[in-house]
């Protein structure tokens, strides 16, 4: 039982590091690298099987307890490697998806223990209609997290995944669910109470879909930060021009009270300039302070209105 669960673990965890990264920039030589990363991928699984790794692994102590957390660590940084192989991003980015493949693998593997326990299969069975009830549970979370959470997830806000907040946030999910997972796996073969097995099982599938979540919110805050960053600047650069047409219009209302008052001086002084020049150049004043007062109408909050007035 726990070689097929190893290698079914492994597979539903390349499979969702590869669905929540596949909208970010490929590397060249993308199909080769696939190739390569896959080949890798089973050449770790055949060895790590062979020196006994296992997603049931025997505690005996507190140093068997360690090893456990290490191999499961390892396992996600070797994922961690591959997806990096393939996909062209920041370490964050890499280390965000590797780990919400990891929580959504880990909550359709409990979800599985649940349903199991309800109806009532022992924990060391595992036969056909086993593999069945696993791959159909394993289908509707995997298809539960892209309709919810990958499909909302942007490519522009994956890749501005820089912050060390993250690295914290992903140290953390990672063990929560590592070291529960070990905990209660190790007192599945113990003669507790069956209730407090349960209990444990839901407490994890509710903290399993609590990290989950939290991660999306990371992600989610972030690109709502940058969206809110990048309104302000352009509110900035519009009051920024709406004062500075505001100073033109300014200048030119002053230069235009000052032609008005030379062409009076000069009516009034009875020079030798003919009346129809005058004319001509008072009227043409006139339709460009016209223009101008109509311009200082304008500002960034109505032309905002405006534009949201006309936007469908």
């Amino acid at each position: 039982m726990g070689t097929a669960l190893s290698l079914f673990s492994a597979a539903k965890l390349l499979a969702m590091t590869a669905m929540l990264s596949w909208c970010l920039p490929h590397r060249d030589s993308f199909g080769v690298r696939v190739g390569v990363a896959s080949t890798l991928a089973c050449g770790i699984y055949i060895v790590s099987n062979a020196l006994g790794f296992s997603v049931f692994p025997t505690l005996t102590d507190d140093l068997s307890f360690l090893r456990a957390i290490a191999s499961f660590a390892t396992e996600l940084l070797l994922v961690v490697v591959l997806q990096r192989m393939v996909f062209d991003c920041p370490l964050y980015t890499s280390l965000f998806c590797c780990s919400m493949a990891y929580a959504i693998e880990n909550l359709s593997t409990v979800a599985d223990r649940v349903a199991a326990q309800m109806v009532g299969v022992a924990a060391s069975s595992f036969d056909v209609v086993d593999a069945v009830r696993y791959w159909t549970i394993a289908a509707i979370v995997i298809a539960g997290a892209y309709w919810l959470l990958v499909r909302r997830i942007e490519k522009n806000g994956l890749l501005m995944i820089d912050e060390p907040i993250m690295l914290l946030a992903t140290v953390l999910a990672v063990m929560l669910n590592m070291v529960l997972d070990l905990v209660i796996k190790d007192l599945g073969v113990t003669d507790i109470p069956r209730r407090y097995q349960h209990t444990l099982n839901l407490v994890y599938l509710g903290l399993s879909i609590f990290v989950i979540y939290a991660e999306y919110e990371i992600v989610y805050v972030r690109r709502l930060r940058l969206d809110v960053a990048a309104i302000e600047r352009l509110r900035a650069n519009e009051a920024k021009q709406y004062q500075m047409s505001r100073d033109s219009i300014d200048a030119i209302n002053l230069k235009c009270h000052d032609i008005r008052h030379q062409i009076r001086g000069l009516r009034a002084s009875g020079a030798a300039v003919s009346e129809e020049f005058l004319d001509g150049i008072a009227r043409e004043v006139d339709v460009y302070d016209s223009e101008t007062t109509r311009s200082t109408r304008y500002s960034p909050r109505r032309a905002c209105s405006a534009r949201a007035g006309a936007s469908p």
